[in-house]
């Protein structure tokens, strides 16, 4: 190796050792506070800080009952949490006027009979009518509705208006709120995705009158149906529910066979078992597609936009798509109240719905007087 290459490679190693000597010196001097590269945990991976933390100092913490309350917040997350809670949690009343025009807003998009197909029936899908899927990843386009097909749907549909309903979400911020009675008082309570019933009354409540369920179910749960005794534990499961199970059956042809072996043989008398006409779906989507809403949109969405149609009052429990709240203190919320489903698979399915900004929107109509939301405990479980 020749000496001018070798005196080059030790000019480079020594300013490289005064560095780190240097970085390392500033480190200790400082406390390690601008150094965080070099903090050493067990296994050599630093622990991530809060999203937010109380903005006092030292000693401070008894004495000042203010800077006790405010946040420095880490990440905007955090921040948009607390805000939101904020505005939560100021009075509300509902306003008529915003909930007809809001009303007026989806008839004039929609169509005035809109309503009218909302689940698949004898009088709006006669027989050879082709049904759209919804998902353009979908193999087939239609499906034609078939003379077996026609004869086990409803003859024909009608939904009423009622007085107050109550939309359940899935949140875990459910959790200890001791809602369930309040939610059981309404004339109605939709329900989503077949989330489990006991033991989860107490806070969720029990009663359902629509229900739905994404097929997709039929694979997590259920094995696809392939067995006799798949098909008699998702009967026996759906014995819970009252009302109707509400079927997303036309979202792609990929469920289609699960659907018609269930409308076959659903034999059990405690609800019915109906599919959600595609139409009803792929309208209320492109609604709100023109209006910045990208992807489409969450059953607890759509069920939303449903009841404010139908219902005089909508009251919504189980909605908060972010992993923490922050208010008095910081809390670590599961994303669904009755499993362990990490918050990361609402970041992986991104492409599927946007949650946080669904939130957004109803915390609009909330301020609005058009829909109240109630993400915190209810008092001694009875109507506030």
């Amino acid at each position: 190796m020749p000496n001018k290459f070798r005196r080059s490679n030790g000019y480079i190693f020594a300013i490289i050792a005064l560095n780190t000597i240097w970085v390392l010196l500033f480190c200790f001097r400082t406390h390690l506070n601008h150094c965080h590269v070099f903090r050493i945990t067990k296994h050599s991976v630093e622990k991530k800080p809060p999203v937010a933390r109380p903005m006092t100092v030292n000693g401070e913490s008894n004495i000042s009952m203010v800077m006790n309350r405010i946040w420095a917040f880490r990440e905007n997350s955090a921040e948009k949490t607390f805000l939101y809670k904020k505005l939560l949690q100021e009075k509300h009343t509902f306003n008529k006027t915003n909930i007809d025009l809001f009303r007026k807003d989806i008839g004039a998009d929609l169509g005035r009979n809109f309503s009218k197909v909302f689940i698949v029936d004898q009088q709006n899908s006669p027989l050879g009518t082709k049904l759209r899927y919804n998902l353009k990843s979908s193999k087939k386009k239609y499906f034609t509705v078939t003379e077996d097909f026609h004869k086990r749907i409803p003859k024909r549909s009608k939904f009423g208006n009622v007085r107050r309903c109550s939309v359940i979400g899935n949140s875990g911020i459910i959790l200890g709120s001791n809602c369930g009675k309040e939610i059981d008082e309404a004339d109605f309570v939709f329900r989503c995705n077949a989330a489990p019933i006991p033991p989860f009354t107490a806070d969720a409540g029990k009663k359902s009158n629509l229900t739905s369920f994404n097929p997709s179910i039929f694979t997590n749960r259920y094995n696809h149906l392939k067995k006799e005794e798949n098909f008699t534990q998702f009967l026996e499961d759906m014995r819970v529910y009252n009302g109707y199970i509400w079927g997303a059956c036309f979202s792609t042809s990929g469920y289609i066979k699960e659907c018609l072996r269930t409308l076959q043989n659903y034999n059990i008398t405690e609800n019915v078992f109906v599919i959600g006409h595609p139409d009803h779906f792929r309208n209320h989507m492109i609604f709100w597609e023109k209006r910045g809403l990208s992807k489409r949109p969450s059953t607890g969405f759509y069920f939303t936009n449903m009841a404010i149609y139908h219902c005089d009052e909508v009251h919504l429990y189980g909605f908060w798509p972010f992993p923490h709240m922050v208010d008095s203190t910081i809390k670590k919320p599961p994303y669904h109240y009755f499993d362990d489903m990490k918050f990361d698979f609402e970041i992986k399915n991104r492409d599927v719905h946007i949650m946080d900004m669904e939130f957004s929107i109803l915390v609009q109509l909330h301020l609005l007087g058009i829909i109240k939301m109630h993400i915190g405990e209810c008092d001694d479980g009875s109507r506030t």
